[in-house]
């Protein structure tokens, strides 16, 4: 095993402490968006129909990434609450 690899390793298994979980750690290299993306288009296909509740602008975004993936977006607009 390559020295980098082996860093890498103790890493994930430490953050399993950090995350409180027996559960392997994954790293995600990209923005939320890329994340979203990800979860999107490995949890739906095009044509698909999901709910977002729109209560700012995260809502927003995750509504157009959505959108462009090709899912029928419902959007139930909300209020927001301050703290």
């Amino acid at each position: 095993m390559v020295q980098s690899s082996k860093v890498n390793h103790r890493l994930l298994e430490e953050m399993k402490l950090v995350f409180r979980t027996e559960h392997p750690v994954l790293i995600y290299p990209s923005s939320a968006t890329g994340a979203w993306e990800a979860a999107i288009t490995n949890v739906l296909s095009p044509g698909d129909g999901v709910l977002a509740f729109n209560q700012g602008f995260f809502a927003e975004k995750w509504a157009e990434v959505a959108e462009r993936f090709g899912l029928r977006v419902s959007s139930n607009p909300g209020m927001l609450v301050g703290a």
